[in-house]
Protein backbone atom coordinates (compact mmCIF):
# COMPACT_ATOMS: atom_id res chain seq x y z
CA UNK A 1 0.00 0.00 0.00
CA UNK A 2 2.80 2.02 0.79
CA UNK A 3 4.13 1.61 -2.58
CA UNK A 4 0.84 2.32 -4.18
CA UNK A 5 0.00 5.30 -2.63
CA UNK A 6 3.46 7.19 -3.57
CA UNK A 7 2.75 5.97 -7.41
CA UNK A 8 -0.28 8.03 -7.09
CA UNK A 9 1.10 10.72 -5.80
CA UNK A 10 0.58 10.77 -2.21
CA UNK A 11 2.71 10.72 1.08
CA UNK A 12 2.65 8.27 3.69
CA UNK A 13 3.37 8.38 7.21
CA UNK A 14 3.36 5.45 9.22
CA UNK A 15 2.36 5.55 13.49
CA UNK A 16 2.44 3.30 15.30
CA UNK A 17 4.17 1.03 13.29
CA UNK A 18 4.89 -1.35 15.73
CA UNK A 19 1.85 -1.68 17.21
CA UNK A 20 3.45 -0.47 20.76
CA UNK A 21 5.73 -3.21 20.86
CA UNK A 22 5.55 -6.86 21.31
CA UNK A 23 3.46 -8.59 23.81
CA UNK A 24 5.25 -9.58 26.80
CA UNK A 25 8.13 -6.34 25.72
CA UNK A 26 5.83 -3.60 25.38
CA UNK A 27 2.57 -2.83 25.34
CA UNK A 28 1.29 -4.52 21.91
CA UNK A 29 -1.69 -6.63 21.98
CA UNK A 30 -1.85 -9.90 21.03
CA UNK A 31 -4.54 -9.85 18.24
CA UNK A 32 -1.93 -7.61 16.20
CA UNK A 33 0.94 -9.63 16.40
CA UNK A 34 -1.38 -12.96 15.14
CA UNK A 35 -1.11 -11.44 11.49
CA UNK A 36 2.96 -11.06 11.78
CA UNK A 37 3.08 -14.80 12.91
CA UNK A 38 0.67 -15.85 10.11
CA UNK A 39 2.92 -14.27 7.50
CA UNK A 40 6.14 -16.10 9.41
CA UNK A 41 8.18 -12.80 9.25
CA UNK A 42 10.45 -14.63 12.15
CA UNK A 43 12.02 -16.62 8.78
CA UNK A 44 13.38 -12.99 7.40
CA UNK A 45 14.62 -11.52 10.98
CA UNK A 46 17.85 -12.50 11.07
CA UNK A 47 18.01 -12.54 14.91
CA UNK A 48 16.11 -9.45 14.98
CA UNK A 49 13.66 -8.77 17.53
CA UNK A 50 9.92 -8.47 15.58
CA UNK A 51 10.02 -4.58 16.70
CA UNK A 52 13.19 -3.81 15.21
CA UNK A 53 12.00 -5.81 12.50
CA UNK A 54 8.82 -4.14 11.99
CA UNK A 55 10.46 -0.71 12.36
CA UNK A 56 13.44 -1.12 10.23
CA UNK A 57 11.10 -2.06 7.25
CA UNK A 58 8.85 1.20 7.72
CA UNK A 59 11.89 3.54 8.27
CA UNK A 60 14.17 1.62 4.61
CA UNK A 61 10.96 1.89 2.62
CA UNK A 62 11.65 3.48 -0.29
CA UNK A 63 8.40 5.09 -1.03
CA UNK A 64 7.93 6.02 2.65
CA UNK A 65 7.66 9.89 3.67
CA UNK A 66 7.98 9.54 7.21
CA UNK A 67 7.33 7.24 10.39
CA UNK A 68 6.37 8.40 13.73
CA UNK A 69 8.08 6.19 16.06
CA UNK A 70 6.77 6.10 20.00
CA UNK A 71 3.36 7.15 21.43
Amino acid sequence: MITEAAAHGAGTVIRGGVAQGEPGAGNGAEDVWAAYERANLDELADGASRSEFMLRFTISHPALSTTIVGR
